[in-house]
This record gives structure tokens, C-alpha cells and sequence, in this order.
């Protein structure tokens, strides 16, 4: 150890130095500070509850979506008929089954026809649609019938349909 006053060599038991009498503080050792921890992890935790209140105030903010009715759908496939359309929408059927298609074109059932032509079965079936979604299936009808015709129960339909089999003569009754 040295003499801090005059920089000579002392022992580290001595009290003052022998060279020029001054007293000697022994040197303590501190311990070294103590490393300091990352804090990146603090502000990586930080940002990310940020971003979270963040994303739960906007969806708090947003206006709640009215809720569907339960026989609404977002889409009708105009194209479905018989056994398919039966199936996804029986109240479609139910109305379509009461027509023959309107297309001039042919004598199909309305609910089974597969004609594309303009105010034919895919568009009259889009239309029965749209109209269920606010009428009932008796209104429908009614409405169907005085937009289109060609109702399969109605004498005076556009169509030149044969009788029916009990009114021809040759026809065996049921």
C-alpha cells in the first residue's frame, strides 16, 4: 500500500507513515455496483398493454350491429330448384310449387324449371325470396300471381296448357 501524502510503500498494518509521519487510512474494497437489469422487457410489456387497451377502447367504440332475423339470409341462389330448394327454403318452394314458369317458353313447374330466360324460374324464385322476407307465404302467392301469372290453379293463365286429364274424354278417371 502506498502513503497517500507522499506516495512511499507502507505496510498495511502500519497506522502513519515512517517517511513523513502522516496517518494512514487503510483502503476499504467496495463491492462492485451490481449490473443493472435490461429494461427492454419493461417497455416490450409497455407498448404491448398500449397496443391491447388500445384495440378493446376502438371495439367499445364501434357501433353494435343489429341482430339478423332468424329467417334472413344474405344471399338467395336463384338456381336451386326441386329437391335442393325444397330443402334450403320451403317457403320458396312452397310459393314456387304454385306456378308453372312465366318464361312463355315452356310448362315446367315453377319450383323444378331450369330455364335462365328473362322473368323466368330463377328470377321469379329470387323474387319469392325477397318477397318472403317481409310477407307471408299466402301474401307471396298473391303477389307472385299478380305480377307474373301463371298460376298452375288458374283457368285463365297465359299458357295454353292442355285440360286437365279428368276433363278430356279418352282419359281413364282416376
Amino acid at each position: 500500500m502506498k502513503c497517500l501524502a507522499c506516495g512511499h510503500v507502507v505496510q498495511r498494518s502500519s497506522k502513519f507513515c515512517k517517511h513523513c509521519g502522516k496517518a494512514v487510512a487503510p483502503r476499504v474494497r467496495s463491492a462492485p455496483p451490481p449490473a443493472a437489469s435490461p429494461r427492454w422487457p419493461l417497455f416490450l410489456a409497455l407498448i404491448a398493454g398500449g397496443v391491447l387497451v388500445g384495440a378493446v377502447v376502438m371495439r367499445l367504440m364501434q357501433p353494435a350491429a343489429p341482430p339478423e332475423p332468424a329467417h334472413a339470409h344474405n344471399h338467395f341462389e336463384g338456381t336451386l330448384r326441386g329437391a335442393a330448394l325444397a330443402a334450403q327454403y320451403p317457403q320458396v318452394y312452397q310459393v314456387a310449387s304454385a306456378f308453372i314458369c312465366p318464361c312463355g317458353t315452356c310448362t315446367d313447374g315453377l319450383e323444378v324449371c331450369d330455364c335462365e330466360m328473362v322473368k323466368g324460374a330463377a328470377e321469379v324464385r329470387t323474387k319469392i325470396f325477397e318477397l318472403l322476407q317481409v310477407h307471408e307465404v299466402p301474401h307471396a302467392i298473391a303477389l307472385i300471381a299478380a305480377e307474373y301469372g301463371h298460376r298452375k290453379n288458374d283457368p285463365a293463365s297465359s299458357l295454353n296448357l292442355p285440360a286437365p286429364a279428368a276433363a278430356l274424354p279418352w282419359a281413364k278417371p282416376n
